[in-house]
Formats: structure tokens, C-alpha cells, sequence
């Protein structure tokens, strides 16, 4: 499994070997994106993978997330469980036409298992969902209550096709000696819509 992380778009894109990874990513300007694989300490830059001599003779393979390049302002939602101690938006930040209801008591659980990257911009863990709703996720592995410390934390969900990824800020809830369960914050209007897609998908191929 490799994965690659453009700092410019946010996006992480998963090959299962080096063929599909030159592919994809061999003729690309690489500068702004990233490798990493189990095993790696941390990312690297991917043209220290995809040199010219493995472009050339196509023999040889390829942890916190790097820094994003800036992003372009999006329209937000907040799940109602957050809303008490929300903050009003900015007058940029358009409200959405549509806004769904996340109260998590009106969006059931989904015995779902699907790939899933927690990073806090210092140290990444790979796991799997045990179950999953569009409020939040509850995970097979527990992860270590020491990487919570900073607001950073974000967790990538794999897509069906497993070729892309949909980020979230999230936090732990309930039991925190042993944080397995976490809860989304802010969602684009967009992301959620695809989240959902992605949720019916799964729930008609299993």
C-alpha cells in the first residue's frame, strides 16, 4: 500500500504497487506531493521515491501529514451537536441551500468497515471503522489519548473504490482512557454529500 498526499490540493491517493503508482504520479510535477508507506517514519518528499533511475528501469518501490498549502474558503455546516458552542460565521462563509440535519440521534450507525488515516500534522495511525454514521466514526483500534493535544486532528475515510479520500477535523468522545469513537466537526455541504454517497455504496455492496 502506498500513499501519496498533495499539499496543494489536500488530497490522498492510495496505489497498491509501484506500477500503479508510476502511472499515476510518474510524469507529475512533483513538488508538491508526499510518500509514505508502513513502515516510514514519516513522509517524504515522492520524487525521492519516483527518481529517474526507478522511472527508468521501473524495478524499485516507495507519517504526521506535511503542511497544506492554503486553501480556498468553503461553506460549512456544523453537526446540531456542536451547535451550542459554535461560533458565528464569517461574513465570507454563505450559508448552505440545503442544510442536513446532523443530529446524531436522527443518523443511525452502519456496521461498516472502511480504511481510515488519523493525523495531528505530527504522527499518523492507520485503522478501520467498526461502525460508522455521518456524525462520527467508531474505530477497531484505540488510539493513544496523548495525540489529541492540539486542535489539528484530522482523519482521511477511504472511498468504496479505495482511490480517494474524504478529511475531516475530529475529535474524541466518550470513554477517554481509551478513545476509539470519534465525532466530525466542520463538514463542507459537498463532503457531506459524497460521505453519504459513499455510506449507501457500501451498505448495498455488503
Amino acid at each position: 500500500m502506498f500513499i501519496v498526499f498533495d499539499s496543494a490540493s489536500g488530497q490522498l491517493s492510495e496505489k497498491q504497487d509501484l506500477a500503479g503508482l508510476i502511472s499515476q504520479f510518474g510524469k507529475s510535477d512533483m513538488k508538491t506531493l508526499h510518500f509514505w508507506t508502513l513502515g516510514l517514519e514519516d513522509w517524504i518528499p515522492l520524487s525521492q521515491v519516483l527518481t529517474t533511475t526507478i522511472l527508468d528501469k521501473k524495478k524499485y518501490q516507495m507519517p504526521s501529514l506535511p503542511a497544506m498549502l492554503p486553501k480556498k474558503e468553503e461553506t460549512f455546516v456544523k453537526p446540531v451537536s456542536q451547535a451550542a458552542t459554535a461560533t458565528a460565521p464569517t461574513p465570507a462563509a454563505a450559508e448552505p441551500t440545503a442544510k442536513p440535519n446532523l443530529d446524531v440521534r436522527k443518523n443511525p450507525r452502519f456496521d461498516l468497515r472502511i480504511k481510515v488515516i488519523l493525523s495531528n500534522k505530527e504522527k499518523t495511525f492507520l485503522s478501520y471503522t467498526q461502525n460508522i454514521s455521518l456524525t462520527g466514526v467508531l474505530l477497531e483500534d484505540v488510539i493513544p489519548v496523548d495525540f489529541f493535544q492540539n486542535d489539528e486532528t484530522e482523519i482521511f475515510i477511504s472511498s468504496p473504490k479505495k482511490n480517494e479520500f474524504l478529511a475531516f477535523r475530529c475529535k474524541p468522545v466518550g470513554d477517554q482512557s481509551s478513545p476509539r469513537r470519534f465525532s466530525f466537526g466542520e463538514i463542507s455541504q459537498e463532503s457531506l454529500t459524497k460521505f453519504q454517497e459513499w455510506i449507501d455504496r457500501l451498505r448495498k455492496e455488503t
